[in-house]
Formats: C-alpha cells, sequence, structure tokens
C-alpha cells in the first residue's frame, strides 16, 4: 500500500495528489517491526548489535548497490547523473544531499533515497538506544521528545518555507519511527486489544488514509504542521487491527498472494522507480513517442524488481534467516517488504 501510493504519486497519476503520504506508513511500519524484532531478540538471549546490523546489510545493501552500480553505467552512456548523488545514496545521507550540495545538477535522480537514508539513521541509532535503556518510562520520554522535535521542525518549516532543506533531516520525522516503536511496546503489554475495540476506529482510520492518498499536501501552515501527526496515528491503529486481528477481513485481504508479492517486491520498487522516471520524461526523451516512453518508464522498473527480488533478495532471505534467532512476528507477514 505503501509503495504504490508513492510509485503513484511520483508518476503523476490523477487522484494521487497525496501519495507522498506512503513514506510516512513505511516509517511507522519500520519503527513497529523494528522494535518488535528486536524486543523479541532481548527476551531470547540478548539484543546482539553485530548479528543485527549484519542481518540490516544482508537486507538492504545488495539491492541498493545493484540499482546503483546500474544507473552509474547508464549514466556513463544515456543519462547526466551528478556522481555526488551515488555517494550520497551509497553512504547513506541522502537525506541531507541538499545541505551539503546546495548547487548539485538537477534533476537528481536518486532524490526519493533520502527516507532510506533516514530510516538507515533510525537503525542505527534506535538499537543502541534499547540495549542501554529498558525501562519503560524512559523509553516513553525518547519517544515524546522524538515527536516534540518533529512538530518543531515542522512548524518551522511550515511557517518558512525557505528551510524547506530541513524537510529531510531526521527530527522532521522521528516522530513516525517513534510511533511506530510505541506500538510495538503496547503490543509486548497485550496493550493494543484497547486500541482496535473502540467501534469505528478502524473505519475512521482507513478514511484517513484514504483521505491523505488523494489529497494534495495542503498549503496552509497549521495543516502542514499536523497532518504528519495525524497520519502517523491512523496508519497505527490499522496496523494494531491488523496484528490483533490477524482473522480479520484487512489482515486476510493483505494476506491475499497479489498483496504479499507486491509487499515483497516493494523495497526493489521503490529503489528503481523514480530513476527510470527521470530518465524517460518528456524532457529528456522528447524524440520517443509517447506511448513507448510511457510504457519504458512503468515497465523498466517492474522488470528489474522482480529481477532483482528473485536473483538477490530471495537468496539471501535464507542466509539472514541463520542470523536470527526468534520466531517471526505476525507482522512479518502482512509486510513482508520491510521483512527482517
Amino acid at each position: 500500500m505503501a509503495v504504490l501510493a508513492v510509485i503513484g504519486y511520483h508518476a503523476s497519476l490523477r487522484g494521487l495528489g497525496g501519495g507522498a503520504i506512503g513514506v510516512t506508513w513505511f516509517f511507522v511500519l519500520s519503527g513497529f517491526l523494528i522494535t518488535t524484532l528486536l524486543l523479541e531478540e532481548a527476551d531470547q538471549d540478548g539484543i546482539q548489535l553485530r548479528r543485527f546490523y549484519l542481518r540490516r546489510a544482508l537486507r538492504l545493501l545488495p539491492t541498493l548497490y545493484i540499482v546503483l552500480g546500474t544507473f552509474l553505467v547508464i549514466s556513463l552512456f544515456a543519462a547526466s547523473i551528478d556522481g555526488r548523488q551515488f555517494i550520497a545514496s551509497g553512504l547513506y545521507f541522502m537525506n541531507m544531499f541538499s545541505l551539503v550540495y546546495p548547487h548539485a545538477d538537477r534533476p537528481v535522480y536518486l532524490i526519493h533515497l533520502w527516507s532510506l537514508s533516514l530510516e538507515e539513521q533510525f537503525y542505527l541509532i534506535w538499537p543502541l538506544i534499547l540495549v542501554v535503556v529498558r525501562r519503560t518510562r524512559t523509553l516513553a520520554a525518547f519517544a515524546a521528545l522524538a515527536v516534540a522535535l518533529a512538530i518543531a521542525q515542522r512548524v518551522l518549516v511550515a511557517y518558512d518555507v525557505t528551510q524547506s532543506a530541513w524537510l529531510t533531516l531526521p527530527f522532521f520525522s522521528m516522530d513516525h519511527f517513534a510511533v511506530g516503536a510505541v506500538l510495538a511496546h503496547l503490543r509486548r503489554g497485550s496493550r493494543l486489544e484497547a486500541i482496535v475495540r473502540v467501534r469505528g476506529v478502524l473505519l475512521g482510520a482507513v478514511g484517513i488514509a484514504v483521505f491523505d492518498v488523494l489529497t494534495p499536501e495542503s498549503t496552509l501552515p497549521l495543516v502542514r504542521t499536523i497532518r504528519p501527526s495525524i497520519s502517523e496515528l491512523a496508519i497505527a491503529v490499522v496496523i494494531a487491527h491488523v496484528v490483533t486481528r490477524p482473522e480479520g477481513l484487512l489482515a486476510r485481504g493483505l494476506r491475499v498472494r497479489p498483496a504479499v508479492y507486491v509487499g515483497g517486491l516493494s523495497y526493489a520498487l521503490y529503489l528503481w522507480h523514480l530513476p527510470f522516471f527521470e530518465l524517460f520524461t518528456a524532457e529528456a526523451r522528447p524524440d520517443m513517442a509517447p506511448l513507448v516512453r510511457q510504457t519504458l518508464k512503468l515497465g523498466l522498473p517492474i522488470l528489474a524488481s522482480i529481477v532483482t527480488y528473485h536473483l538477490a533478495e530471495l537468496p539471501l532471505r535464507r542466509l539472514r534467516a541463520r542470523l536470527r534467532p526468534v520466531s517471526e512476528p505476525a507482522v512479518v507477514h502482512v509486510a513482508p517488504a520491510l521483512d527482517h
């Protein structure tokens, strides 16, 4: 759901003006899943940082470097891609690209990888905090601080558009991860039932999610400030419902084979789609027939994702499984893109 919303937004599909909200969903999902995995590991034999980081490297790096290597070759023959984009993406500081390289060439083919850079920064910091701090109240204080800093940064950007380069910095989105982490703690204490038991709460959350995807971002400062917070809470309710009601209609819908397969492809799809979109814009390929251009623009990312998924990601999944001592949480089956 998250990746299709983002791709539809980047493809300028009619009616998906707010599809970039899919990134917010992914951050909440990621905060929930990673925290769940770490807490389960802590209950088994303690959090092993080396093992955790090795699993993340095996999950994220191969596909990323395949994509970067492919477009590095393409840039030599068919496109002019600023080499600094490859450095920032490969070293996970793409979310700071416009600050580090304020005069970089446009278009920025790999700008969408800012979200993966921010995720990696979360992966580096959050396990260290969990190793040192285990008290629920202290972790709640960290979550509250993340929310406060994120809202403060959103207020700054909403009321001063000249600060838009701050939008991709860690504090701007850390509340999304924090909400997911809090959700994982609530699940651990079997307190998610209280959320999903309230009649109509799921319907309201799904309604907000649909509204977010269909409605373009508002220019009103107040709305730009609070909308991400409402969106993260809505998707948290959806996650809570799926996890606590695995036989419910929503959870079963997410388990149908096509949905699971798209979820499996979603990491590769996210990596591949924007560079191909930029490669086949009307400005970049003015002499190409529109139908051919659109077919290549949409078809090549899908084809590349399928090949990458089956030849790189699936074989490495078996290797990662050997590095994981605990059983999979239920959410892995409805969020296979995040994997473990």
